[in-house]
This record gives C-alpha cells, sequence and structure tokens, in this order.
C-alpha cells in the first residue's frame, strides 16, 4: 500500500500489485470534517503490521491515527481512532514510526524541536493502539532549523532534515534504565545542498531552503528537496 498525503486536507491511499506497480487511481481517499486533517505533510502506516494509518497536520498540532477495517479491499476508517497532542508539538511537520512500532518521533516545524513518544502496552489501553500522553524524549538542539521530516535508523538512531538549515542531522541512541535515550545534540550533521544554491533559496524563505524528506531504508538514507531533487547516501551503524 502507498499513501499520499495531501495539504487541503486529505490522504490517498493506493494498492500495489507483486511487481511493486501502484493502481493509477486511489482505492480510498480520507478527507472531510469528520478525518480532521488540517495541513497534512507526514503521514506513514504504524509498523510492524499496518493496521493504522497515521498523519501529522501541521495547523491543527496533532497526529491523528485511522484503523484498518477487516474487510476486502483494504479501507480504513475515515474517523480518526485516536488523536494525539501534546504542547511540545507545535507544527509538526513530519512524523516517522521505529521499524518495531514502539517509537513515534515528530519534527515540530514550529518551536525547532523533535518529540519521540512510546507506544503504550495493549494491556493498559483496552487493546487500542496508545502512544503518550507525555513525550518520553524532546530534542530541543539548537542546531535544528525548522525540521521537516524525521527517519529511524535500524538501531533507532534518530536521523532529521531541516528546511531552514543546509544539512540533515543524526540523534544517536543508547538505553536508559527504562527507555532509550536520545541524545541532546547532533552526533553528525551532513550538508547535503551547494551552499550558494541554498543561501538563494533560503534568502527568500527562511523556513525553505534546506532538504524536505528523508527515508531509511537498510544502510541507505535517501533525502530530497525541489533544490536538489533527491540524493542517496550509505552509512554504517556500531553497536553501542
Amino acid at each position: 500500500m502507498l499513501a499520499v498525503a495531501q495539504r487541503a486536507g486529505a490522504i490517498a491511499i493506493y494498492q500495489g500489485d507483486q511487481s511493486g506497480h501502484f493502481s493509477a487511481e486511489p482505492i480510498q481517499e480520507i478527507r472531510g470534517p469528520e478525518a480532521k486533517l488540517n495541513y497534512s505533510d507526514g503521514v506513514a502506516f504504524v509498523p510492524p503490521h499496518e493496521e493504522h494509518l497515521a498523519a501529522c497536520n501541521l495547523q491543527l498540532g496533532t497526529v491523528t491515527f485511522f484503523r484498518r477495517l477487516p474487510r476486502s479491499p483494504v479501507r480504513f476508517d475515515v474517523v480518526p481512532q485516536f488523536e494525539l497532542r501534546h504542547s511540545s508539538m507545535c507544527s509538526p511537520d513530519g512524523l516517522a514510526f521505529s521499524r518495531c512500532g514502539r517509537w513515534l518521533a515528530t519534527a515540530n516545524h514550529g518551536n525547532h524541536s523533535v518529540s519521540i513518544f512510546k507506544r503504550r502496552s495493549k494491556l493498559l489501553t483496552g487493546g487500542m493502539l496508545r502512544y503518550g500522553p507525555e513525550p518520553a524524549a524532546i530534542i530541543s538542539d539548537p542546531q535544528l532549523r525548522h525540521p521537516h521530516s524525521v527517519a529511524f535508523t535500524p538501531r533507532n538512531q534518530l536521523i532529521v532534515t531541516n528546511a531552514g538549515a543546509n544539512y540533515f542531522s543524526l540523534y544517536s541512541s543508547r538505553k536508559g534504565l527504562w527507555n532509550l535515550r536520545w541524545s541532546e545534540f547532533a552526533s553528525l550533521q551532513k550538508t547535503v545542498n551547494d551552499e550558494d544554491a541554498f543561501r538563494e533559496v533560503n534568502a527568500g524563505n527562511k523556513m525553505e531552503g534546506g532538504p524536505k524528506g528523508i527515508a531509511t531504508h537498510g544502510n541507505t538514507i535517501a533525502v530530497c528537496s525541489p533544490e536538489i531533487g533527491i540524493k542517496l547516501y550509505s552509512f554504517r551503524e556500531v553497536a553501542t
């Protein structure tokens, strides 16, 4: 399945076949007042079983979760099963889940931070999907500049693109007493664009000159923006 978020307040869902081709038309669109979508730039299926679809809403400051219905063809409920709200999520512009689905990160464009929430035990939620209500961690590194997208690596390090800076940032993770902990400052910063080209765009809008979307697959990072197209990087993680 493929989900595409639309800023107008809708999510289009496409069905793929075994050869990797997707239907020309969406099999479903989630839209309307009951969907509670507003300026939804980021969308993702919730791992590991993809039984829910999550979207962040920049203007509402929320992440909405839609439950997959037990029928064929695939359909999702058009009313959110759960809305995650927290004061740390100021204009969330992107979201990402760890591979196991235990961790959810939001890129908070409005206050230059990243909020990380832990998935709650179903024993405590009556079998319902829930994250929060409080963040397990908040990264407020001064080097974050209008975070746009986030992605977890296989070892749960966190990569953040900065729409207002010419680099993406990596925050290392380590095991704490009860939960994972993330570094307060970037362990690595990688410049992605020609500095002159970045300055030219950023001079017109200081929230839009840097990299935007980011994704990880295995040991590859993909970063994109209108200014750079798509760039691929390889990385190697060391056990800690």
